[in-house]
């Protein structure tokens, strides 16, 4: 008779297992109220019952009365001191090859206690199962299948497999891998040998993930396969199988990149959630779903795949129990999604403000876990972002407190405190980075000093490279910029992927100061080499190939202002097209205007209008240096540098514009350099540039009100900037030609032959440090040509063909660079009209005029072209006028009647436009630009009187 009715329970218990069905559960208990009292299991098997119900429905009641049947029967009463034996005394312990059923209670209190760990977070719930899995389980067959050896088996090593992941015992995973192996050989039943096959699989896919070896993980995915097809349809055992094979596959996909793993751990994510599981299933099931759309969103960039990660992390968040022991893992996976989402440009600013949320709540219930230092990494790096967004110093400081206390708490010996001493340290370098208070870039180095134990010293070697990168840039000293080469050099050793990204491109920052610093061409091409490693395309890549790889937009920007400064040594067009590619793709991926973004899309688009003149470009990059500029604290070391950008570009509007209002921006400009000056450490090795920019915008006003006193400061402070001691070769150049430009004006205002000498001797200096087919020696030759003829015209001191070949050259070094182009040619012009050299006059005022119009011609805004009206139709009069005295008077016709020409299709162009504007209410436009025509027309007019030339 008892036979019969455990066959029966076994039966019962079955159907539940394969559909769910809690009616089964009635039966099941119906039958046991039947087994006689003296049935060791009996009472047992009530408990059974509740925890059943309670896997199906998830409703606490029955978890609740469970665990009260079980404290009422005094099992728990003992305490849990044996778990403090060694993990495999306790397996010895239980040899599990004989014994009656007097263990039940052990069995299904054990059982209890997982569930109470699941909901509640007791980890020490885990202690006390392992010390009861350690009893004596039945032989199979011989009572309910719940007693099986198997099944007690397995959930031996389920505590031992959980407590591993939640407190990173290594004893705990090789016992969790044992007794999972003997659980597998103790089960008959297909159902329940299903579910000791996908234990097996889960500690071997954590071994293989502890760096074990790659067949571990090949071995996991055919026990997981073996496992599904065992459980069939399996409504109880089947849904956490497929998500336990979803994450495997989801290694296996990290490991080969094979699409296809990523989309089958999709379609099972799907199916597991689709079993309609109860919520504390739904929720593991939720967030494996979420992570594989995570895995494949990250292979594809399709925004969709993110939003839904997203949005069932949020779910599963919302179905785990409360004080679940892995609510802070599902906290911190929410939170790395909804930055991902802002990172990538999908999201909203809500979403930083909710990741740091999330990510607060994973570090505070999640501290003592031995993942907290990835919580306190995101928390960090949303507080960081949100610093971006909202400018509130306040984050930076709480970033700084979290790994502060986290350092405090392991202790100086802790296993992973040079981890969380160089994570302290970058966190430091980012307040120093936004606030700029140099005594947190002493207080990392500080840190990480203490933080150098060899296991860790790649990671603490490339938090040290970028301490002393800042450092350096702050105090010009050699030495620093020598150690962190050596530091990043050895922090390059065993990273993955992204930490590597990131070395690397402070390996190339600091192989690029090195560069600036002594103006060896092979330190530039290694820093452009890394940093193109780092985003996936060769530095002379000009497709668009891997604009999807997902490269972070700071190493595109970096890599567009290493091109920038290859293309102001070569002059090389490839160089720039691509900066202005790659900084622009770096500003479309770039989210939540990250300090300093744009900045170096401006720099290569202001190299741009040198070569094509486009006003609306010179115009964007003005806003996205005065944007980059309004983003930083006033003691930020960044600030200097997007201040004087900004100068340096409001100095050109001013130079090219011909309304009246440009006249502001010179003072403007002054004004921004003389703050980026002050600002600007003094031994800082960017100072010596900053006062060459503040140089030549006092130089530019002195041309417009020819206040001597600027003149005068002007020269002063290009030689400041040539004694510089932590002046590097390039701004040496720089000033050197500088100081040659402003001994000319000086030359020119004194009338006196040493100044013209001296300018003359200064620019001959500065073109034998300008060689090659940089873009600057374009400029610096046909500079130094008009010296060289002013000096001829007053003093006879100069060949007229010494003076004649200098202009030549600065023409031939001037092609592709139409603006610089155009200021050559028009000097040329001048000089050679006033020497009679009529063939060479109108060869130049010709080629002047051809730039003109090409500057015309690629306006995109008319009231654009309104700027290059004064270079206008006084050109094609003066190539008429040396045409004629050439003999050629069809030539010169034909000269006037492209001006003509010219003037006539803007007149046309733009008759209606002014009415055009005031219909639009834009009426300061239209008498802007009615009054640009009109100066241009009488400039124009008195350049033909000039000459002798009539209408």
């Amino acid at each position: 008779m008892t036979d019969d009715l455990i066959a029966e329970l076994r039966s019962a218990e079955l159907a539940f297992l394969r559909t769910g069905d809690v009616d089964r559960l009635d039966g099941a208990g119906a039958l046991a109220d039947r087994l006689p009292d003296r049935t060791p299991y009996a009472a047992s098997t009530a408990v059974w019952l509740l925890l059943s119900r309670y896997d199906r429905t998830g409703e606490d009641a029955h978890l609740d009365a469970a665990i009260a049947l079980t404290e009422a029967s005094g099992i728990l009463d003992g305490g849990s001191e044996s778990h403090t034996k060694p993990r495999r005394e306790l397996e010895a312990a239980g040899s599990f090859d004989g014994g009656s059923f007097d263990g039940a209670w052990e069995a299904v209190t054990g059982a209890v206690l997982l569930r109470r760990c699941a909901r509640d977070g007791d980890v020490s719930d885990l202690d006390r199962a392992i010390t009861l899995g350690a009893g004596r389980p039945s032989h199979a067959g011989t009572g309910p299948l719940w007693l099986e050896p198997g099944r007690r088996l397995l959930d031996l090593s389920r505590a031992h497999l959980e407590r591993y992941r939640l407190n990173g015992d290594d004893d705990d995973l090789p016992c969790a891998l044992a007794i999972a192996r003997r659980a597998v050989r103790a089960s008959r039943e297909p159902l329940v040998l299903a579910s000791c096959l996908g234990q097996l699989a889960a500690c071997e896919q954590e071994l293989y993930l502890a760096r074990g070896p790659r067949r571990l993980l090949d071995q996991a995915a055919r026990r997981y396969e073996r496992a599904l097809d065992l459980a069939g349809t399996s409504v109880m055992v089947r849904p956490m199988l497929l998500t336990e094979y979803g994450t495997a596959l989801q290694d296996r996909f990290a490991e080969d990149d094979d699409l296809a793993d990523a989309d089958r751990a999709v379609a099972l994510a799907r199916e597991a959630v689709a079993t309609g599981a109860c919520p504390p299933d739904l929720a593991c099931h939720l967030v494996n779903l979420g992570t594989a759309l995570m895995t494949r969103y990250e292979s594809t960039g399709e925004p969709g795949d993110l939003d839904l990660a997203v949005r069932h992390w949020d779910e599963a968040v919302a179905a785990l129990p409360a004080r679940a022991p892995y609510r802070p893992a599902f906290h911190d996976r929410l939170a790395y999604g909804l930055l991902a989402r802002w990172e990538t440009g999908h999201g909203a600013a809500a979403d930083v403000d909710l990741a740091v949320g999330h990510a607060r709540l994973a570090v505070r219930d999640g501290a003592a876990r031995p993942v907290a230092a990835i919580y306190r990494n995101h928390l960090s790096e949303a507080l960081h972002h949100r610093w971006a967004l909202r400018r509130d110093p306040a984050d930076l400081d709480e970033a700084v407190r979290v790994f502060a206390d986290a350092v405090a708490e392991s202790g100086p010996a802790g296993a992973r405190a040079p981890e969380l001493r160089a994570n302290l340290a970058h966190t430091l370098l980012n307040r120093y980075e936004a606030a700029g208070d140099p005594a947190d870039v002493e207080a990392a180095l500080s840190f990480l000093r203490a933080a150098g134990e060899a296991r860790s010293r790649a990671v603490v070697a490339s938090a040290v490279a970028r301490a002393l990168a800042l450092r350096y840039e702050a105090g010009g000293r050699p030495g620093d910029l020598a150690a962190g080469i050596a530091a990043a050099r050895a922090g390059l050793g065993g990273a993955d992927a992204p930490a590597a990204a990131s070395r690397t491109s402070w390996l190339s920052r600091l192989i690029h100061l090195r560069y600036l610093r002594f103006g060896r061409r092979r330190d530039l091409d290694a820093a452009i080499r890394l940093m193109s490693a780092v985003v996936g395309v060769e530095d002379d890549d000009s497709s668009d190939e891997g604009a999807e790889n997902g490269m972070n937009a700071a190493h595109l920007d970096s890599l567009a202002a290493l091109l920038s400064e290859r293309y102001e040594r070569d002059g090389d067009r490839a160089d720039q097209e691509a900066a202005v590619r790659l900084a622009r793709r770096a500003r479309g991926r770039s989210s939540g205007m990250a300090a300093g973004s744009g900045g170096n899309l401006a720099a290569a688009l202001h190299d741009r209008f040198f070569v094509e003149g486009r006003w609306d470009e010179l115009e964007e990059a003005a806003e996205h240096h005065r944007a980059a500029a309004a983003q930083e604290l006033p003691g930020s070391p960044r600030l200097p540098t997007a201040l004087n950008n900004l100068g340096i570009v409001l100095q050109d509007v001013y130079q090219y514009s011909d309304d009246t209002a440009a006249d502001a921006m010179i003072d403007e400009a002054i004004e921004t350099h003389q703050r980026a000056v002050r600002l600007c450490p003094a031994a800082s090795p960017h100072r010596p540039a900053f006062l060459t920019t503040l140089a030549a915008a006092l130089q530019l006003r002195y041309e417009r009100d020819r206040d001597a006193a600027d003149l005068g400061r002007v020269i002063a402070l290009y030689e400041q900037a040539l004694v510089a001691p932590a002046g590097g070769a390039t701004d040496r150049r720089t000033a050197l030609a500088n100081l040659a430009s402003a001994l000319h004006l000086r030359a020119t205002a004194s009338g006196r032959r040493a100044d013209h000498d001296r300018a003359v001797e200064v620019y001959r200096s500065a073109l034998r440090g300008t060689r090659g087919r940089r873009p600057a020696r374009a400029v610096l030759l046909g500079n130094y040509a008009q010296a060289l003829a002013e000096r001829h015209d007053r003093f006879g001191v100069t060949r007229r063909s010494e003076v004649l070949r200098a202009f030549q050259r600065a023409a031939a070094a001037g092609a592709g660079h139409t603006v610089v182009r155009l200021h050559t040619m028009t000097a040329f012009a001048e000089w050679a009209t006033r020497a009679g050299l009529w063939p060479h006059a109108a060869g130049a005022c010709h080629e002047a005029a051809t730039a003109r119009r090409a500057l015309f011609g690629v306006q995109r805004d008319n009231t654009h072209k309104a700027a290059w009206l004064r270079w206008g139709e006084d050109v094609n009069a003066a190539e008429a006028f040396a045409r004629v005295r050439c003999g050629t008077p069809g030539q010169a016709v034909a000269a006037l009647d492209a001006g003509r020409a010219l003037m006539l299709s803007e007149a046309l162009e733009t008759r209606a436009l002014p009415g055009r504007l005031r219909a639009q209410g834009r009426h300061d436009l239209a008498a802007r630009y009615e009054r640009a025509l009109a100066r241009a027309h009488r400039e124009a007019v008195a350049a033909r009187h000039s000459m002798g030339v009539t209408p």
